[in-house]
């Protein structure tokens, strides 16, 4: 059209040219111009997703996934970044493509920002990525603690679990042996404690849970529930809830009067619905040492329970309504052992999880070990304590508030707190004749029990601790 108008010698035709020629010019130019569009998605309709479900003081879980009706029977390589720098290459495999990550290294009460993007199945380019997500990490906690011990009774005397209801208001159980007689509860009233004695002489409390003073249940093989001033008590033989076979429960937790878990010797496994009780059959023989649940953010509750036997063989169970589930074994030789278990594996003892983690936290004797999903845990990690009083004190109890706030308890006197991103070993609780068998922690106020074989006899020893 150009050479056209240049030959023409009518001019109104000229005219009307001179009027389209930068119309198409700027269309020209526009075309030229446009950047070419991304390589070709070696996924097709499908959607690149990536979430945080979880942060910690030092550490955050995201979940990179893929989503829609086009995937390949092949692995999608991805790259993750945050705050713009490569933290992740990782291959999104099928059929599920989605995978759970920990990137580590973070610092405490800091925002990140995280972004998934794709490769092409060359691994030569980026083709696009996945909306961005954003987290501020947990700041630590306190150590600082001021301790106060208190011995309690004599002749072989111990503590067996201790709950708290409030500062001025917190219930041991054992076996409390005075000259003026025997006991197996003391209370704390803020300012001395007193001793009592449920059912007869010679019943030992082994495990309490508390929901006010007027609610509070204790295992000692068999159940006493005291409720509103009186005790009530429930022979799980008796009541053909438990067979001659069947071990007896000493510890519990529960979720509410209405949902409570009794666990014990033989792998017994007994719940209460507030009508009644029913025996759950575990799978296990091995005696059950700790119960633990959690009600999540969709007020769905989960339980958990662990062991340990005799022969270093141990176990962790899942409780999801009424059915138990084996999530991990150790030297049991069946399809739930995580590796091939060597000496240095979980050894489940006590446990701990929080709603706001993913991770199964499990400690014994062979150290304290996180399982990366406490719902099916496909690996564990050693949780390494830089200042140990010895070279594994032995755990045997775990309690925490949250992530950055969690203690243990175990042998020698060891207390530990973790406050999201260092240990502290309060060396001024350790004595090699202490044995410290139970905690308890609320936000400011940590309780331990156990006994003291520093003398001749044991004696019951319990240290308040106040932030």
């Amino acid at each position: 059209k150009i050479s056209l108008f240049l030959i023409s010698p009518d001019l109104s035709f000229r005219r009307e040219i001179f009027l389209i020629l930068p119309v198409i010019l700027l269309l020209s130019l526009m075309t030229t111009c446009q950047e070419p569009g991304p390589a070709p998605n070696p996924f097709r309709n499908t959607t690149l997703a990536l979430e945080i479900p979880d942060a910690s003081c030092t550490e955050a879980w995201l979940r990179v996934s893929l989503t829609g009706d086009d995937t390949l029977s092949t692995a999608l390589p991805v790259v993750v970044k945050r705050d713009a720098a490569t933290v992740m290459e990782l291959l999104l495999s099928p059929p599920d493509y989605d995978t759970l990550m920990v990137d580590q290294g973070l610092e405490p009460s800091h925002p990140y920002s995280y972004k998934a993007y794709r490769r092409n199945l060359a691994g030569t380019a980026l083709v696009d990525s996945s909306d961005s997500a954003t987290v501020t990490t947990m700041d630590t906690t306190s150590h600082d603690f001021t301790w106060t011990i208190d011995t309690l009774g004599d002749y072989g005397s111990y503590l067996k679990d201790v709950a708290i209801i409030d500062e001025n208001n917190i219930w041991a159980v054992g076996d409390i042996q005075t000259d003026s007689g025997r006991y197996n509860l003391a209370k704390w009233n803020g300012v001395s404690w007193n001793l009592h004695l449920f059912g007869v002489p010679g019943v030992t409390g082994d495990g309490i849970y508390a929901f006010s003073e007027n609610d509070v249940w204790v295992a000692t093989g068999i159940i006493y529930h005291w409720n509103n001033g009186t005790w009530e008590r429930y022979h799980l033989w008796d009541m053909g809830v438990l067979g001659p076979n069947d071990g007896g429960v000493t510890k519990v937790w529960g979720s509410s009067p209405e949902d409570m878990w009794f666990v014990g010797s033989g792998g017994s496994i007994v719940h209460y619905d507030g009508s009644g009780f029913t025996r759950l059959e575990s799978g296990t023989d091995i005696p059950l040492t700790d119960v633990l649940g959690i009600r999540d953010n969709n007020g769905e509750v989960h339980v958990w329970a662990c062991g340990s036997g005799d022969h270093n063989e141990s176990v962790v169970l899942k409780i999801t309504d009424q059915t138990v589930e084996t999530i991990y074994e150790r030297y049991v030789g069946g399809a739930n052992s995580l590796d091939d278990e060597t000496i240095m594996s979980p050894m489940g003892e006590t446990l701990w999880a929080t709603p706001s983690s993913p991770l199964l936290w499990i400690a014994g004797g062979f150290g304290i070990f996180t399982f990366n999903d406490n719902q099916a845990p496909v690996s564990y990690s050693e949780v390494i304590i830089p200042e140990r009083a010895y070279w594994h004190p032995y755990t045997w109890k775990m309690r925490g508030n949250d992530k950055n706030d969690l203690f243990l308890a175990g042998e020698y006197g060891a207390a530990y707190h973790f406050n999201g991103k260092h240990w502290r070993w309060y060396s001024e609780l350790r004595n090699d004749g202490l044995r410290f068998w139970c905690l308890d922690t609320s936000p400011n106020l940590s309780v331990i029990g156990g006994e003291d074989n520093s003398g001749f006899l044991t004696k019951g020893i319990v240290v308040i601790g106040r932030r």
